[in-house]
């Protein structure tokens, strides 16, 4: 079950959230794992080792899904070959950002 911290914030100041996000492929299914204390996000992807290239796609799609967000709007600003991301959503609200973690946990 994803879990949050209360002090948690997702800021960007271009006008929606950056997340820090780290990603776990061959998950058994794509979900938000959890938020750490220190803001961290954990996203599995049900996504086989063998096709990371598509990582930053399925990972944006997810988050898309989850945010309610096209995902032209959602951009891996960080890390793209890397499983650690730092994750620009567009046009979001922080409000809304934390609203639909907290809804999460």
């Amino acid at each position: 079950m994803p879990t949050t911290s209360k002090n948690t914030s997702f800021t960007n100041p271009a006008g929606g959230a950056a997340l820090q996000v780290h990603v776990t492929t061959n998950a058994k299914k794509t979900s938000l794992a959890q938020v750490d204390r220190n803001g961290l996000v954990h996203v599995n992807l049900a996504l086989p080792q063998e096709l990371t290239a598509d990582v930053n796609q399925v990972l944006c799609q997810f988050l898309a899904e989850l945010f309610g967000i096209p995902i032209t709007k959602i951009e891996v600003a960080a890390g793209h070959h890397t499983n650690d991301k730092i994750v620009c959503l567009l046009d979001i609200s922080v409000d809304t950002v934390n609203q639909v973690m907290s809804q999460r946990s």
